[in-house]
């Protein structure tokens, strides 16, 4: 057991006695905004610890780069599941770490309750695959194959528009299928889903 002013004590006699330059000691964290980052700032000005490029272990600059892309802004866009009556996700760990984990466990638990048509699909065991109605196993390194065959089969209407669709290489049913290890059956429920019932959709940026 230790008080916080003797713990604050002994971090700052060890730091302010050790001396030397500045790589002598190192700050090194996640990612860092705001208040947070400019204290951290402040702490590593005043004691000569260089700061070191922040790390982003679940970085989202993937998904960054194509919102940039798609609509120009480098956004990241959470999508309102509540509302949704139809919803894949591939890969996407949505209830443990994929982008907000606790939103979206909440959102997924109420869309369920008003009989949402879930399709998670994915190459390894997580938690979102095991609580998804509807889990298919792919391989590793199939999702792009995958995406682009239902980009251009899945039912009407088609969320995106007809240049961009155009611009999606065509990859064949049986294509899909030999690359993901699904049955063409399977992929096909999925390109022809249809919600159970109409309700509008929305999702915000952060």
């Amino acid at each position: 057991a230790i008080s916080w002013d003797d713990a604050v004590t002994m971090i700052r006699s060890a730091l302010e006695g050790t001396g030397g330059d500045t790589g002598d000691h190192f700050y090194l964290s996640g990612r860092t905004t705001g208040t947070l980052a400019r204290r951290i700032d402040e702490f590593s000005s005043a004691f000569d610890v260089e700061r070191l490029p922040e790390f982003e272990l679940l970085s989202h600059g993937a998904i960054r780069a194509v919102h940039d892309a798609l609509y120009g802004t480098r956004d990241i866009p959470l999508v309102d599941i509540s509302r949704a009556d139809l919803l894949l996700t591939l890969g996407a760990d949505i209830l443990e770490t994929f982008v907000s984990p606790v939103r979206y466990a909440r959102e997924v638990t109420d869309a369920l309750e008003h009989s949402l048509e879930w399709f998670h699909l994915e190459p390894g065991l997580t938690l979102t695959g095991a609580n998804a109605p509807r889990r298919m196993q792919i391989r590793a390194g199939s999702e792009a194959w995958l995406l682009a065959h239902l980009l251009r089969a899945c039912a009407p209407p088609n969320p995106l528009p007809q240049e961009i669709r155009n611009l999606v290489p065509l990859v064949e049913v049986d294509e899909a299928a030999r690359r993901t290890g699904l049955s063409e059956e399977a992929i096909a429920q999925i390109a022809v889903a249809r919600p159970r019932r109409t309700r509008a959709a929305s999702w915000s940026r952060s």
